[in-house]
């Protein structure tokens, strides 16, 4: 059996920038949510999904993806596995 390292991935801590701006993002979410006190935290999720498009695959898109990477591999396996016979 064979060994193969693996190696997480760990994330640049975030720039001073990236710090403000969530430091902006979340007074203006209380500010919000005191003018509106029926917000709920998904729909906050939801404005701030719409807010920034394009910042990253949802995480059901990168499930479904990787769900079908891992049935076509399955299947050329049996498929090779079969034909060898």
């Amino acid at each position: 059996m064979s060994f193969v390292p693996v190696t997480p991935y760990i994330p640049p801590p975030p720039s001073p920038r990236a710090r403000e701006l969530s430091r902006q993002l979340a007074e203006l979410i209380g500010q919000f949510q005191l003018e509106n006190p029926g917000t709920s935290a998904t729909e906050v999720q939801q404005a701030l999904r719409l807010a920034a498009p394009g910042t990253g695959a949802s995480k059901a898109v990168v499930g479904v993806m990787i769900g079908l990477i891992l049935l076509l591999a399955l299947g050329a396996l049996l498929f090779l596995m079969y034909a060898a016979r």
